[in-house]
């Protein structure tokens, strides 16, 4: 009888242990920002987009309610799969060299404002007679710096928008990972939100982890959702799955659930998704912040 108190009280005691090392090790994730971007600027535009949720958290955001150290980066793929090596390296080199963006958490009560940051886009042809010679030239000057693009407000006890979710908690939990930080990577095929991807012994892409439930179309992928329920999926079935499906927009990643303010004139529209799949959200992001340009800026001028 001692001998299995004794088992119990050390099955529970590593426990705790596992699950104190994998949400300490889960809150303790960094993301290094780009050595380009403007931080106070940054800093400021974020400021500004969490105070347009003001109704809701109910406060004047300051500089100290903001640390940009736990930002994290989502690489921005479609086409990942189809590259013909599953190197995680290879892998992480191949993301580098295309698009991504940063979210900055700001918690404020049972508030959570989650702002977008990417890069600066040129305006696409397409949209380009929707604005005069000078605010083109004067935004095709800063194309490639860094800009907070939106915001999303994530609320605590909301039955119509859900709370906040850790991305890397979540995969550390579902994975059992605490060793190392994985990627997040968006747009994929067959998913609708970004998914973790961690690297396995042998160097290898191993195992994908949604963030969400809601990230896997288990249809798309033909995949049974009971088989993976709050398992981690292997890099090469996701891989092989996603082959035979056909990439459409559709198939995008995102965030959902919150309130979104987009960068314009600071209004708030609920929705249930944004997206950031590659092609429609450079596009609306390049048209918003010039929008928001033109209507918050008479002056038409960046801060440089």
């Amino acid at each position: 009888m001692l001998i299995k108190k004794a088992g119990v009280v050390a099955l529970f005691v590593c426990t705790l242990l596992l699950l104190f090392s994998i949400s300490a090790l889960a809150s303790n994730y960094s993301t290094e920002l780009p050595k380009d971007m403007d931080q106070e600027y940054i800093l400021e535009e974020i400021i500004k987009m969490a105070n347009d949720f003001r109704d809701l958290h109910g406060r004047e955001v300051t500089k100290e309610d903001v640390d940009l150290s736990k930002a994290y980066r989502i690489y921005i793929s479609n086409d990942l799969f189809r590259l013909n090596t599953n190197r995680y390296d290879e892998i992480v080199k191949y993301l580098e060299s295309g698009d991504m963006i940063y979210k900055v958490p700001v918690k404020l009560g049972e508030v959570t404002v989650v702002a977008n940051i990417q890069r600066r886009n040129p305006i696409p042809d397409d949209v380009r007679h929707l604005f005069t010679a000078e605010e083109i030239a004067q935004h095709e000057e800063r194309v490639g710096t860094w800009v907070v693009s939106a915001a999303t407000a994530f609320m605590e006890g909301n039955p119509v928008n859900s709370p906040y979710v850790d991305y890397y908690e979540t995969a550390s939990r579902v994975s059992g990972r605490t060793d190392v930080q994985p990627i997040l990577v968006g747009g994929l095929p067959g998913f609708n939100m970004p998914i973790a991807i961690y690297p396995d012994e042998s160097g290898n892409a191993g195992q994908i982890v949604p963030t969400v439930p809601q990230a896997v179309s288990w249809g798309a992928l033909r995949l049974d959702s009971k088989a993976y329920e709050n398992k981690a999926i292997s890099y090469t079935v996701a891989k092989e799955s996603a082959s035979r499906i056909k990439f459409s927009f559709d198939e995008r990643a995102g965030g959902f659930g919150g309130v979104v303010a987009d960068n314009t004139n600071g209004t708030l529209s609920e929705r249930a998704l944004y997206i950031v799949a590659i092609s429609l959200l450079l596009l609306l992001s390049t048209v918003a912040i010039i929008i928001r340009r033109r209507r918050m800026y008479k002056d038409l001028s960046y801060r440089r």
